[in-house]
């Protein structure tokens, strides 16, 4: 099963090192780590191609002109490349999360056809935030690490992982699937423009496919840097309308990148 992990970025270098760090300490390696890049100016550009050559695996970057928050936009970039690469398998994570050490090992045991795993995560305070990112550098994190937030969030136990299923919430940043079904719905849709629901939809649509909803709890352990965020409220709206219309296969998604 040849694995592709996601990062999408923006404009956060300090951060983006410390997730990239992260990821290179990984007891099981993805096959390529592409980061999808929502029109970061030259300060991330340097540092991916300073990172490649001693990097484990391959490091893509994936990269679109600066014009507003495009999310959907960039994730769909990133898919058609793994596609192109010829990846089976997807870990989606945001370029502002810390990645325990089995985090990419912990999603790919509990992988099954026909469904999509969605972790949670923890979070580190403001002020933890700040030291790591001066510091350039982030030691292993673990539940009892300073500055950590939401620490159950941050325990992992393979033991009591087994009894933590279920279907609940879901997090754009703590996600893994199968290519072939993101496909089957044409991955992302475009229609979402500025922060917030374009996972909900994308969730949505998977569920609607057939594809189940599954919980990876107490394993596939991550940390957020804090940050501020603001919601779209227009895609809240722009979300019922989809819907409504019951459309599983996005109009404006990933398809219009494969053929490049």
């Amino acid at each position: 099963m040849k694995t592709a992990l996601i990062v999408t970025t923006y404009n956060w270098p300090a951060a983006l090192r410390l997730v990239l760090e992260s990821i290179a300490r990984q007891t099981r390696l993805p096959d390529c780590v592409i980061v999808a890049d929502d029109g970061s100016t030259a300060d991330t550009a340097r540092l991916i191609a300073e990172t490649q050559e001693a990097f484990p695996c391959p490091l893509i970057h994936v990269w679109q002109e600066d014009k507003g928050f495009r999310l959907a936009k960039i994730r769909n970039r990133a898919i058609a490349e793994a596609a192109r690469r010829g990846m089976d398998y997807v870990i989606q994570i945001d370029g502002d999360i810390i990645l325990h050490r089995r985090f990419v090992a912990d999603h790919l045991a509990d992988a099954t056809p026909g469904t999509m795993l969605c972790g949670a995560r923890a979070h580190i305070s403001e002020a933890h935030t700040a030291a790591l990112t001066k510091a350039g550098h982030a030691p292993a994190l673990t539940c009892l690490s300073p500055g950590v937030e939401h620490r159950l969030n941050a325990v992992r136990s393979p033991l009591l992982s087994r009894f933590a299923r279920g279907s609940r919430r879901k997090h754009g940043c703590n996600l893994s699937y199968w290519l072939r079904d993101v496909l089957a719905i044409n991955g992302y849709d475009e229609v979402f423009e500025g922060w917030g629901y374009e996972d909900s939809d994308f969730a949505r649509r998977m569920e609607d496919a057939g594809v189940r909803r599954q919980r990876i709890k107490f394993k596939a352990v991550c940390f957020h840097l804090h940050h501020k965020s603001n919601v779209c409220r227009d895609n809240y709206d722009v979300m019922q309308a989809c819907l409504k219309r019951g459309l599983v296969r996005a109009e404006r998604g990933v398809d219009q990148y494969l053929l490049q």
